[in-house]
């Protein structure tokens, strides 16, 4: 019979809740919500979460909470990622939050991060083997090559969006300057990437990636071509976020993730020399309702 599972993932861009039914096959949401925080940037910029986003993460979580509550979910699951693992304040953080909100907050490893990301992209795209799978945030990128059980050429790279626009200083409407940065910083940190063993196809999930399919394929087509990226990157370099949002129909706080998102993954499709990306629909959070389910997730041990 199938299990009601909560899970919220604090990631570098958004602070994210799922609520989903699973017979430990399939995933079913029942609440999905987030809130836009951007902790990556800001982490980026000065090593620190600052009080009033602290707050907002606690505001958010009692009321994911209340939510999951409501919903007779058997367990809710809260972890961090990349930007509060690099916050130099992030003991006094989870400490704050947990007093504020009764939520204790695991936070994941890289590996820990790509693992139930891979679990939940698998739930749709599951295919030709070898797999270079990677999920791009706010804070970082993880890239992993799976070929059946096994996972290999895994690398965490600080490639994410909000790390990105702040360390190639990126203004709101980017100039050619900072756009140069930025493709000399991913060129110099995505290397290692052109060592990993073929793949047969690259598989993205997360909120950038699925991002892409928004502002290219309203239609939900979830196949994208490396010339595609050619024209959004081409389009971007002169737009303001807010310009970017109308456009191609995504919220403003979406719309300045993309461009370094585009960036990046750009020059992930060259280092792998695979010139198009299926992007999932599901990702980390589905992994860690699959998790819960089966019993590998305790909550309290992540």
């Amino acid at each position: 019979m199938p299990g009601t599972f909560a899970t919220a993932d604090i990631g570098s861009n958004t602070v994210h809740m799922l609520i989903a039914q699973t017979d430990g096959r399939a995933v079913v949401r029942l609440d999905n919500d987030s809130r836009w925080l951007g902790l990556g940037e800001m982490v980026a910029n000065t090593g620190v979460i600052d009080k009033a986003k602290t707050q907002e993460l606690a505001t958010a979580l009692s009321s994911f909470r209340k939510v999951a509550t409501a919903r007779k979910a058997t367990q809710l699951y809260v972890f961090a990622t990349e930007a509060v693992r690099r916050a130099k304040n992030h003991n006094e953080t989870l400490t704050f939050i947990r007093s504020k909100s009764g939520v204790d907050v695991q936070i994941v490893s890289p590996e820990r991060e790509a693992e139930l990301a891979i679990r939940g992209a698998m739930l749709d795209s599951y295919g030709e083997m070898p797999t270079t799978f990677f999920d791009v945030g706010g804070g970082s990128a993880q890239v992993v090559r799976v070929h059946g059980s096994t996972r290999t050429d895994f690398h965490s790279l600080p490639l994410g969006t909000g790390t990105l626009r702040a360390n190639a200083q990126l203004e709101d409407r980017p100039n050619p300057d900072s756009i140069k940065r930025l493709d000399r910083i991913i060129e110099k940190t995505i290397a290692p990437v052109e060592g990993h063993s073929p793949s047969k196809r690259l598989v993205g999930c997360g909120g950038v990636a699925r991002g892409l399919v928004r502002a290219l394929h309203p239609d939900g087509d979830r196949s994208i071509h490396r010339y595609e990226l050619d024209y959004l990157q081409t389009s971007l370099a002169n737009l303001s976020s807010t310009e970017v949002s109308r456009r191609f129909d995504i919220s403003p706080t979406r719309a300045s993730s993309l461009l370094p998102g585009v960036a990046v993954i750009s020059k992930l499709m060259d280092a792998v020399g695979i010139d198009k990306i299926l992007v999932s629909e599901f990702g980390i959070r589905e992994g860690a309702i699959l998790g819960l389910a089966e019993g590998s997730i305790e909550v309290g041990k992540g």
